[in-house]
């Protein structure tokens, strides 16, 4: 529990009181880890992830309140949130890409190779390299059917691209998480570094302090 002087806008979800997404968001920014910090924000301004909110409301919003605690992140987290990113799993990827020392992407590129635009989740103009962060979500698994269409399609997708020259690398959360993985999958599709790994900020990949332990129950 966390008391301050800066009231909180309260909103009924589903029965359930909470604070306002608005409210929410800048809290949250304040305290989690950067990447962490970074996929809260990406996911408020995001149009595919359902975010209704801008960087300047969340920037206002942040700079009337009297509560000063994690300034520092805050500037980090809100010059660098983009609505084109789709997911967590691109959010933290960013973020490592970046600390790495490996040049920016462009986020969604699209190439018109066919009939049907195909997009990149991150494309390396200096060697037209594209990287793509997997996340399961997207096959619906649930479904069979439809999850055997979304691998096919994805496989189409890949297939052209790379028949076009694009050096191609995937990689999962998982991998952006431990670091190593990634900015192995990149240095061998060629993607430069730009500049030195920022290791303090890598470090904080590691903080755990405010996820919730996953405790299994013993089925009955």
């Amino acid at each position: 529990m966390h008391t301050g002087v800066d009231l909180r806008t309260l909103v009924r979800v589903n029965g359930v009181l909470a604070t306002s997404l608005l409210d929410t968001a800048v809290d949250l920014s304040r305290v989690l880890p950067a990447a962490h910090a970074l996929t809260v924000v990406d996911s408020v301004i995001s149009p595919t992830q359902g975010g209704p909110l801008t960087i300047d409301e969340l920037n206002d919003h942040a700079t009337s309140q009297c509560n000063r605690r994690g300034t520092a992140r805050l500037r980090w987290v809100f010059g660098r949130a983009d609505g084109l990113s789709e997911s967590p799993g691109e959010s933290v990827s960013r973020a490592v890409i970046g600390w790495c020392g490996f040049e920016e992407p462009e986020l969604q590129h699209e190439f018109h190779y066919s009939e049907k635009p195909a997009r990149s989740d991150f494309y390396f103009p200096s060697n037209r390299a594209i990287g793509e962060s997997d996340g399961w979500q997207k096959y619906l698994l649930e479904d069979p059917e439809k999850a055997a269409e979304a691998l096919a399609d994805e496989k189409r997708r890949e297939d052209l691209l790379r028949s076009k020259g694009h050096p191609f690398a995937r990689w999962d959360l998982s991998a952006a998480t431990r670091v190593d993985p990634l900015a192995a999958a990149l240095t061998n599709i060629g993607v430069r570094r730009i500049g030195p790994a920022q290791t303090q900020m890598l470090a904080t990949l590691k903080d755990r302090s405010r996820q919730m332990p996953f405790k299994r129950h013993p089925t009955p």
